[in-house]
């Protein structure tokens, strides 16, 4: 008898059953490969956020611990729902990219997307802040060191602007300047997209020796001790070319031993000279004069902020402007020269003889090496 299993019917079904399966492979009919999901965190403050992931099986994912990178392996396939919990004050934007290629940009705190066989998907979550600190020394170029929350640090020279900072509380440090005092460290609150200035000051040379004098000396009233201030005014460039732009850091110390209140602080300027830039919170603008209503400075603290300026660009070189700021308030000395301060800005001036010679080779001594320089001025 023949057996079933090597009959000629059994081994043409054999063949059938091989070429069907070889057909259903070409045609995708093969296990499909386990898909993937990468969820990364950015932020350019190393400050992270938590996320929640759903998954088409009601299966959830979470990140509490604010890790910046995971890979999820053998996904089903589906549609996912991602939800976002972002640092505090900062704004979201999440990325999809399917195999490598960017499929959709959102900006909000929540994504749906929808997971296929042999799919490689990343998601990005950016976050952006947009608080600003601005710190500034009397006189500028001072070193300094600002800290911040989770170990935010810069470091650098006085005036620097720094951006996308998220709110929180900020210290600034300042930096030894020799023969002069060192001022006091600085902290402050960021509010929430906001903008918060420090101002460090120093007393150098002949002013820290009379500051000494003025301390050890008795004052001569005690209304005078009580409600003093003292306005303070830098310029980050005292010469700029037409159209250059400059930062003017401006303060008021309260000097006294009681708190000042309600203070009106002012920055005079010359309109046909000077465009002012985005305005800082709180100030207004009256005519040539940006006005400050300042409630209180208690005793010993200060108030600053910064202005962004630029020079026209019609000012003709070696034009020169000032500008005055000035606080007033019912408890102070009006006429005393501690409550205002001037400063110069001017637009930098060409070669005195004006002879076109003299304009090329002043332009041009960035280009020109200086031993060849030194040749050409033994001639």
């Amino acid at each position: 008898m023949i057996s079933f299993l090597h009959s000629p019917f059994s081994m043409h079904l054999r063949h059938i059953l091989q070429g069907s399966l070889f057909i259903a492979a070409l045609a995708g009919g093969s296990p499909a490969l386990a898909s993937s999901i990468t969820l990364e965190q950015q932020s350019a403050n190393a400050l992270y956020g938590d996320w929640m992931l759903t998954q088409p099986n009601s299966t959830t994912s979470i990140s509490h611990d604010r890790e910046q990178k995971r890979t999820i392996t053998g996904a089903p396939s589906g549609t996912f729902t991602l939800k976002v919990t972002p640092p505090a004050g900062s704004t979201t934007t999440i990325r999809l990219k399917e195999n490598g290629i960017l499929k959709k940009s959102i900006t909000g705190n929540s994504l749906n997307f929808t997971l296929t066989q042999d799919t490689s998907v990343q998601i990005q979550m950016i976050y952006t802040f947009q608080g600003t600190v601005i710190v500034g020394s009397i006189p500028s170029g001072s070193p300094f060191e600002l800290h911040g929350p989770q170990g935010i640090r810069y470091t650098g020279v006085t005036p620097v602007t720094i951006n996308e900072l998220p709110p929180f509380y900020y210290t600034v440090n300042f930096g030894i300047r020799e023969g002069c005092s060192l001022p006091r460290p600085i902290k402050r609150e960021l509010p929430e997209n906001g903008e918060l200035t420090f101002l460090g000051e120093y007393r150098c040379g002949s002013a820290l020796s009379s500051s000494a004098q003025s301390t050890s000396s008795s004052p001569t009233s005690s209304e005078s001790s009580a409600h003093a201030a003292r306005v303070v005014q830098s310029v980050s460039a005292s010469e700029l070319v037409a159209g250059g732009k400059a930062t003017i850091a401006l303060g008021i110390i309260n000097a006294g031993t009681a708190t000042l209140h309600d203070l009106t602080f002012t920055e005079q300027f010359d309109p046909a000279m000077i465009s002012l830039g985005i305005l800082p919170a709180g100030a207004t603008v009256q005519g040539n004069v940006v006005i400050w209503h300042i409630p209180s400075i208690y005793a010993g603290q200060r108030w600053s902020t910064a202005l962004e300026v630029s020079l026209a660009s019609g000012v003709k070189s070696g034009t020169t402007t000032e500008v005055t700021a000035r606080v007033s308030g019912t408890e102070l000395q009006q006429d005393a020269a501690s409550l205002y301060a001037v400063s110069t800005l001017g637009a930098a001036a060409l070669p005195a003889t004006g002879n076109p010679a003299d304009i090329i080779l002043a332009l041009s001594g960035l280009l020109i090496p200086v031993p060849l320089l030194a040749l050409k001025r033994k001639r």
